[in-house]
Order: C-alpha cells, then structure tokens, then sequence
C-alpha cells in the first residue's frame, strides 16, 4: 500500500509485516515493524504515517500527530499524513480544524487531478463521510463539503481505472440511497399520522401495510406458506386467521422478549392505546426501520411489535396513536387468565396490576 516509496528490501519486509499485523488487530505489534522500518529508512515519509497509524489505533493520539507532523516535513504535499491528521482531528472531536486539512487535499485534487491510487482516494471519502456524518457538523459546513465532494467526483476521468470508476459509483449510489431514505421516512411519517379507527376490524388494519411488510410478517410470525404467491387479501386473511388463535396467539406473545413484554403491558394497561409519543419516548420508535419487513425485520421494540401484529399506528381525534387492535385486546388477556398469570385485584400497589389487566409474566 505505502511501501513503494521505502527502497531498503529489509525495510520492505518490515512494512509488509506491519501491514499484516495492523489487519489482524495487533497494533503494538504493528508498530514494533514500522519503528524498526525508520530505523532503515529515516527519511520516508511513509515510515513515520505508518508509526502514527498505529499510534491512532492504540489511543496514543500525541504520539500520532508527532510523526504526522514529521511526515508532512519531509512532504508537505504527502495527502496520506493530511487525511490521516483529519481522521485525528475528528476522533478528538475538532471538527472544523479536520475539515481544514480535508479542504486541503480536496485543493490537490482539483488543481493536480485526482490520483490514480485507489487506497488514497478511497482513504478520503471515507474520511470525508465520517465528517459529514459527524453530529457536530454545522448545515453550512456538512453543505460545502458535499459540493466539494461533488466537484470532485465529477472530475473523474472517463479513462480513470476501473477501480476508480467503481468508486465514482458507489459514492452514487450511496447518494441514491440518501434519497431513498429520505422518501421512506416521508412515507413512515405519512403511515402514522394516516387515519385509523381505533375500533377497526384486523382485517382493516393490516391492509395498511403493503405486501412485502405482509409478507415479512407472516415470516416472523412462522407462517408455514408460501407467502410470496398469495396475493394481498389472501395474506391479510390468513395472517388474521392465525392471530385470532388463542394458542398461536399466546405463542406469539411467550416468544417476545422482555423488554416487549414490558411496553405491551403498558400499552395494555392504557386500555391498548397510547399517544405515540408517550410510547416513542418511552420504548424507542421505529421510523428509522423500513417497512420492508421481508428484506429488513425490525429490531426495534415499537417495530417487533408491529411486526407481529400487536401493535399498529395512526391518527384518529386529531393525536398521533399507537394501539392494540381491538380485536386482539380481549384474546391478550384470555392468554393470561389461561395460564394463571393475572394478578389478583391489589388496590394501591403498583407492583400487582388490578384484575382485568394484562402482565406477561414479566
């Protein structure tokens, strides 16, 4: 990767032996190789980088930006050592000086062209996504970056390797795929202020989803069929029919974890609807999942029970809500009285639920 520019065959193997222990976690021992290769090749600039890597790696972050600074001495124009000071610049959670030495090297890039070295290149973007990515990035400069990753990108040359020209695309699809998350999250966001009747049979309420979340759930669920050629109606029935069992049903709810347990228990004890904000703040919510269940099964809480049918969101009285169906309230605390779960009526106690109401056995 760097090592081209050492000359001394000794110090050559030393890098390769560096490299190998960088890639399987030994840092120290990473840096034992690298220090013994300055001790062959006292003026490469690759050498004290390399010392400074494995320096980040093992938190010695002054020690790094010692042989960083070195390196660039010896090269003030070396764009490894400058990205590699952004990357230190940004663990220690200085934003704005990182983005100076990135702007720089962007500055090579567009006065010089762009390299045709794939590490170093691919080494920048990712520096780069790491700082637009970075929670204390201000809008405007998270912006300028961009637009100066875009410039760059279209400078890539038609005749680039391919290695290059796959980068060129993956840096668009990953902007393809920004886009498509902010159209889902449009649509999540549409899916739980739509309007819903509190009261609605479950036919009406799974119908809300599209036919791959159907799909999915009859998976989680361990519907034995093949989902996939049933179409809409017929899954929305069958997936009904098998929530409406009492003994699936109460298979369903012995399979949550505790953690589920515990919010459908307050939802339940809400009379099986709760402001979705009150449950979101409380339990976590789901709108950073997609509601592609059959490709990307939730793990959040809100999203697990969804899944499953348990729980589903909408507006109704002019309020965001999340709720039980209806129909399966009653069934949920048929569970209970079956397996001897509910509590008997303890008036005043928190920690003994009045009769009627579900507890899971959590």
């Amino acid at each position: 990767m760097w090592c081209s520019l050492v000359a001394h065959s000794s110090a050559r193997k030393l890098f390769r032996k560096g490299f190998k222990a960088l890639k399987r976690g030994d840092f120290t021992g990473a840096l034992e190789f690298f220090q013994r290769a300055r001790n062959l090749e006292p003026d490469v600039p690759s050498v004290y980088h390399n010392i400074a890597v494995a320096y980040m790696k093992l938190g010695y972050f002054r020690d790094a930006e010692k042989h960083l600074l070195e390196a660039l001495r010896l090269d003030s124009s070396y764009r490894f050592a400058l990205i590699s000071l952004a990357n230190l610049r940004l663990l220690e959670g200085r934003v704005e000086e990182a983005w100076e030495f990135l702007s720089s090297v962007a500055k090579m890039y567009l006065e010089d062209g762009l390299p045709f070295n794939l590490d170093e290149f691919s080494y920048f973007v990712r520096t780069f996504t790491s700082l637009t990515e970075e929670g204390r990035v201000s809008e405007e400069l998270k912006k300028e970056a961009e637009d100066v990753l875009d410039k760059l990108i279209r400078e890539v040359p038609a005749d680039a390797p391919p290695e290059l020209m796959l980068l060129k695309a993956a840096i668009g699809l990953k902007e393809h795929m920004g886009k498509w998350r902010e159209h889902e999250m449009r649509r999540r966001l549409r899916m739980k202020s739509a309007p819903i009747n509190p009261d609605a049979p479950l036919e009406d309420v799974l119908s809300r989803y599209n036919k791959c979340a159907l799909v999915g759930m009859g998976k989680i669920l361990q519907i034995k069929s093949p989902l996939e050629a049933l179409k809409k109606a017929e899954l929305v029935g069958k997936i009904c029919a098998y929530l409406r069992d009492l003994k699936f049903l109460g298979g369903i709810v012995e399979g949550l974890k505790p953690e589920e347990r515990i919010a459908l228990l307050k939802l339940m004890l809400k009379g099986g609807v709760m402001s979705w904000a009150e449950f979101a703040e409380k339990h976590g919510s789901d709108l950073d999942e997609s509601i592609y269940w059959n490709w990307h099964p939730p793990k959040t809480i809100m999203g697990r029970l969804k899944a499953r049918g348990l729980a589903v969101d909408g507006s109704f009285d002019g309020k965001e809500w999340i709720l039980v169906p209806q129909e399966l309230r009653p069934l949920l605390l048929a569970i209970q009285r079956l397996e001897g779960r509910l509590s008997p009526p303890h008036h005043g106690s928190a920690s003994h639920p009045p009769s009627g109401f579900i507890c899971f056995g959590v």
